[in-house]
């Protein structure tokens, strides 16, 4: 689905949870919920290059990456350096060579490590669109955010952004490309039916979903 199209199952999913955590505690600072669900329902496509958060994310994991490699060069360069250096006697730093000798030796192990990570299928299916972040495990790991702090408008807060990153899932699986929400035991993508993003049916289903979660909430509760 479009971003235009995550909004509106995220926000009206958002809705429908927030009206539920209020007519189940009495607590209307559950109306938080909606506005991190508004929020968690773009996360997902951060996998996306042609999406704004994609495009961020790319840009910041670019620099992430030479700026390690460069730290990681850099590290061997001097600890072979100083290894040399006081080996022929031509200056004393007062380091162990045994030291030098491990941080040499573990830092050519992470650079190789990294090198093999990255030209490995896995991670390169990992990264792709519809890859790792289309799948459960980012949310199961943002759950581990309630136990932070037990501050009611923090806590919904979470959970909307969970409410909304699962929307987004849900969604996906709606259209003929599915997503791989059985990772680990399973890389392939699941679909409940086979619509097309850029058809109108898309369009539709999105405010379907929205206005069912709304409709559903307020019978039940």
């Amino acid at each position: 689905m479009t971003g235009a199209q995550h909004k509106v199952v995220g926000i009206g999913v958002g809705i429908a949870a927030s009206y539920a955590f209020i007519k189940t505690t009495n607590d209307t600072t559950a109306a938080i919920v909606a506005v991190g669900s508004a929020i968690g329902c773009w996360w997902p496509d951060m996998d996306h290059d042609r999406t704004k958060l994609g495009r961020k994310r790319k840009v910041l994991t670019n620099l992430t990456s030479k700026m390690a490699s460069i730290v990681v060069l850099g590290g061997i360069v001097g600890s072979i350096a100083l290894i040399l250096l006081m080996m022929f006697g031509i200056r004393d730093y007062g380091i162990e060579l045994n030291l030098l000798y491990i941080s040499a030796g573990g830092l050519i192990l992470l650079a190789i490590a990294s090198k093999l990570i990255k030209n490995s299928k896995t991670f390169r299916w990992a990264t792709k669109h519809r890859g790792l972040m289309h799948t459960l495990i980012p949310p199961v790991l943002m759950s581990t955010a309630l136990y932070i702090s037990d501050y009611p408008l923090y806590r919904y807060f979470v959970i909307g952004l969970i409410v909304g990153y699962i929307s987004h899932i849900f969604s996906d699986m709606l259209t003929v490309e599915g997503c791989p929400v059985l990772f680990p035991i399973s890389k392939n993508n699941i679909r409940f039916l086979k619509l097309r993003t850029k058809d109108k049916s898309c369009t539709r289903a999105a405010w379907t979903v929205a206005i069912l979660s709304c409709v559903i909430s307020y019978l039940v509760f």
